[in-house]
């Protein structure tokens, strides 16, 4: 695993910005078992799909692709935001910084999955 991947766990929490809103599962949000199966989802989509296809769907918030309040955010290695399913305007930007709920490595990227608590 990359001396990165621990930073690259990136916080789709912190990443949501653009949401006005925080919702627990409590609140009907997602849950942790959700957002973990939404990442499996997500990989074996890119899997299929490919990389550009399956990005384009995340960031374009396809419904297949959101749950309440969890959506996915595929991250390059170095941090670089390459699909963001709440927010476009974040693809391109580095968010190294930023800590994640739930992500699985997938080749060069780590595709992520968060929920609020």
């Amino acid at each position: 695993m990359s001396k990165f991947a621990p930073a690259v766990c990136l916080s789709l929490i912190l990443a949501a910005g653009a949401l006005s809103h925080v919702c627990s599962a409590a609140e009907g949000g997602a849950t942790r078992a959700d957002a973990e199966a939404m990442v499996k989802k997500g990989v074996a989509y890119i899997k299929s799909a490919g990389d550009a296809k399956a990005y384009a769907d995340f960031t374009a918030k396809s419904p297949q692709f959101i749950l309440h309040d969890l959506y996915l955010v595929v991250y390059k290695l170095d941090g670089t935001v390459v699909a963001h399913g709440a927010n476009a305007k974040m693809v391109g930007k580095n968010l190294i910084e930023l800590k994640a709920m739930y992500c699985e490595k997938l080749n060069d990227t780590v595709v992520c999955g968060g929920i609020y608590l």
